[in-house]
C-alpha cells in the first residue's frame, strides 16, 4: 500500500515538473505566447494617454482604501488634512480582518497640533 503512494505520488510529480509540452494535460505555452502578443499588439496600437486626462477625474481614487474621495475632493483639501489621513493611512495598515469597514472613511477631518511632518 505505502508503495503504491509512492509510485502514484512519484507519477504525480514527473506529470507536473514540466508543465509546457504536446501532452494532453499539459498547458498550451503557444496559445498562451499568441494571446499575449496580441495583446501588447492592442496596447501598443492605442494612442498613449494623457497624465492630465485620468489625473484629475473624479474616480482617481488618490488614497484607496483609506478614502473614496476623488481627486478633485483632496485637490480643495489643506495641507494638514492630506498629512493627517496619511497619518492615518500609516497607522492604520493593512487589516488582517476581512471587512474593509475598519479602512475606509468617507470624510476625513483631522486636527493637528501644530507638529509637521
Amino acid at each position: 500500500m505505502a508503495a503504491y503512494i509512492i509510485l502514484g505520488l512519484a507519477t504525480i510529480g514527473s506529470e507536473i515538473e514540466n508543465p509546457f509540452g504536446q501532452d494532453v494535460n499539459d498547458l498550451p505555452l503557444d496559445t498562451y505566447c499568441r494571446q499575449i502578443a496580441l495583446e501588447i499588439d492592442i496596447i501598443t496600437a492605442s494612442p498613449r494617454p494623457n497624465v492630465d486626462d485620468f489625473m484629475s477625474r473624479a474616480d482617481n481614487l488618490v488614497l484607496f482604501p483609506l478614502s473614496q474621495s476623488g481627486f478633485p475632493d483632496w485637490k480643495e483639501r489643506s495641507l494638514e488634512d492630506i498629512r493627517g489621513a496619511l497619518r492615518t493611512k500609516v497607522v492604520v495598515g493593512p487589516s488582517t480582518a476581512p471587512s474593509d469597514s475598519s479602512t475606509i472613511m468617507e470624510n476625513i477631518s483631522t486636527k493637528t497640533t501644530g507638529s509637521s511632518v
